[in-house]
């Protein structure tokens, strides 16, 4: 009987144990309250911006004519080009 009332005794104490533990202070939820919450997405994001303000740019192809253009669309909508195992070279040349 002695040992029926110590395992419950002890499940009391564990089951309070755990309850409490659930109100400790958390530092990973600590930054909510005070606006740091997000900060390192958000500079992640504005580091990957290259020019913040392009957006405002009312003519954004200027410089392309339309020859250039309607060629460069056809290639995006074509289906790509098989090779057939072929490795492909790509040649980079600078100005």
């Amino acid at each position: 009987m002695a040992t029926r009332h110590n395992k419950a005794i002890i499940t009391a104490v564990l089951a309070l144990a755990a309850t409490l533990f659930g109100c400790a202070h958390n530092s990973y939820r600590s930054d909510i309250g005070n606006g740091l919450s997000g900060q390192a997405v958000r500079a992640t994001l504005a580091a990957q911006v290259i020019n913040p303000a392009a957006a405002l740019n009312p003519n954004p192809a200027a410089g392309l004519d339309g020859n250039n253009a309607r060629a460069a669309v056809q290639r995006y909508e074509a289906p790509p080009e098989t090779n057939n195992g072929a490795v492909s070279t790509i040649h980079l040349t600078t100005k």
